[in-house]
């Protein structure tokens, strides 16, 4: 029993999943771990083609022949709250989104490496706050996004600017992040990664107390995901309820891409209060009756024609008194005169991924709404 018990644990996934556990990394912009015998470098996936996985990456490519080339590497996929490894070898250079990236063999096999079960906990209420701070003189707020034994993600509230916090990677931070009333992990975190959503840190040593804390929580609600049926309206409700009353007028973001929910985030933020969810069509009425948004923007997904049969159906749930808009990347001149024939005001390409171009589109279409 025991033994099966720990092949679960370090279960191999079949291959049909493994292009499955990938793409859920690529959508969530999750970090990938790299590893020669000398050298560690974590990235995202940047895009998927033709069976190599294209990693994001600041080397010179000085750095990249002499860690990388010709060695057997091994990669590890953060996917679904889960650490998946496998190995590859350098495939080549190229750019993808604009960005360097190497060029990756496909694993022939992931296994999932997870023996405490405790890699990452995404589901945490909006409650769970955060204090941090890179120097002495400036105290910073955000919420927590996901955290495991070994560091969290952050979010940073809304009202800062990324650039004011003056971030780089593997500087120290100082964090404060309360997960229950009467206990919280206060340490000298270092930076790992950051963009302008996220912020993401690896802990110091922490004690054993909080150690043993921490990972009762992780345990307790990752129980609690898999046995407990929400209330889905009155969670809704609730964090309805906790968000702080603002001037701005309210947008909501429904979508899965996180690299295109930065760049609408980034156009947004300055003139509206952004909330961002899950593009479940189930939750999406629910949403826009408790928020109450002045626009909202619903992801399309990929280039496929059940995804987008299935979005003519998600935008009946809007009423003629909410503003809509659809984003998505490289959508086809087809795809776009078959499916959404009269829309073209209302749909944002994300394919050059300015900010201020987004936000004028978003504009014009809104003036003669308003």
């Amino acid at each position: 029993m025991a033994t099966m018990a720990l092949d679960f644990l370090f279960k191999t996934s079949k291959e049909e999943e493994q292009p499955k556990i990938i793409d859920r990394a690529l959508t969530a912009r999750n970090p990938v771990f790299l590893t020669s015998t000398n050298y560690k470098h974590t990235g995202f996936i940047l895009d998927v083609e033709n069976r190599q996985i294209y990693l994001s990456h600041d080397l010179s490519r000085d750095e990249i022949f002499r860690y990388f080339k010709g060695r057997k590497l091994k990669i590890q996929i953060s996917s679904n709250n889960s650490l998946y490894e496998g190995q590859t070898r350098l495939a080549g250079l190229g750019m993808k989104r604009n960005q360097h990236a190497l060029k990756l063999e496909w694993p022939k096999s992931l296994r999932k490496n997870d023996p405490r079960q405790s890699f990452r906990l995404s589901t945490i209420g909006l409650s769970t706050s955060v204090s941090f701070s890179c120097d002495e003189s400036n105290i910073f707020t955000g919420r927590l996004i996901d955290i495991s034994m070994k560091g969290a993600g952050i979010r940073p509230d809304v009202k800062y600017n990324i650039n004011d916090i003056k971030l780089s990677n593997n500087i120290p931070i100082h964090t404060d992040i309360r997960l229950e009333n009467n206990w919280s992990i206060s340490t000298v975190s270092s930076v790992r990664n950051f963009n302008d959503v996220k912020i993401g840190i690896e802990f110091g040593e922490l004690d054993k107390k909080t150690k043993k804390n921490l990972f009762k929580y992780i345990q307790a609600k990752r129980k609690e995901e898999e046995y407990k049926v929400p209330d889905i309206k009155q969670q809704f409700k609730s964090e309805a309820a906790e968000r702080k009353d603002s001037s701005k007028p309210c947008a909501l973001i429904f979508g899965q891409n996180e690299w295109q929910i930065e760049i609408l985030e980034r156009a947004l933020k300055r003139r509206f209060e952004v909330l961002i969810f899950p593009l479940k069509v189930s939750d999406i009425r629910t949403r826009i009756e408790l928020e109450k948004p002045d626009v909202c923007f619903l992801e399309i997904g990929m280039n496929s024609k059940e995804i987008y049969r299935r979005m003519k159906k998600t935008i009946s749930v809007f009423s003629h008194k909410t503003p809509f808009m659809l984003y998505t990347e490289n959508l086809s001149q087809e795809h776009l005169n078959l499916y959404f024939s009269g829309m073209q005001d209302a749909i944002i390409d994300l394919k050059d991924a300015q900010a201020l171009m987004t936000y004028k589109k978003i504009e014009n279409y809104l003036k003669p709404l308003q």
